[in-house]
């Protein structure tokens, strides 16, 4: 398979788990603080699966739907606003960005390790497709570390 079709195999399963998932999400109860937002979060339960799709694009899908800013969200989790929107930017490989943070937000946002991981591969394999990973292995043991690194501090 060649890089095209990697991309594009991506591509349809994550749209597949869109279509999959049709019926209408439910809506968020209305908060005027992100820390209203987050004790509301910790009442449900860890997220151990979710869509098909990328870190990136979920946490800022995630945050979006939440209607909060950055800046107050990011306050809310404990964590600087240029980390966050650096998670949230698809500029930005996560194994890159501290762990501590994504373990914040993890936490913040209820996700298990093992859907921080099925995002952050997918994450990977975009990156990787689209020529931004020069060295795959090295990439692949970063990652490997960094999500070990995540999963120690949850």
């Amino acid at each position: 398979m060649n890089h095209d079709q990697d991309i594009e195999t991506l591509m349809k399963k994550i749209r597949l788990d869109e279509q999959q998932q049709s019926q209408p999400e439910l809506a968020l109860p209305k908060f005027t603080q992100p820390d209203e937002l987050l004790t509301y979060l910790k009442t449900n339960p860890v997220q151990k699966t979710v869509p098909t799709s990328f870190l990136s694009f979920f946490l800022r899908r995630f945050r979006i739907r939440t209607k909060f800013s950055i800046d107050s969200l990011a306050t809310a989790l404990d964590v600087a606003p240029d980390i966050l929107k650096q998670f949230e930017s698809s500029t930005n490989l996560p194994w890159d960005l501290p762990v501590s943070a994504m373990a914040k937000i993890a936490s913040g946002y209820r996700l298990h390790i093992d859907s921080i991981t099925a995002l952050t591969k997918n994450s990977y394999e975009l990156a990787r497709v689209s020529n931004r990973i020069s060295e795959p292995n090295i990439s692949t043991h970063e990652m490997s570390e960094w999500l070990e690194g995540v999963k120690s501090e949850l």
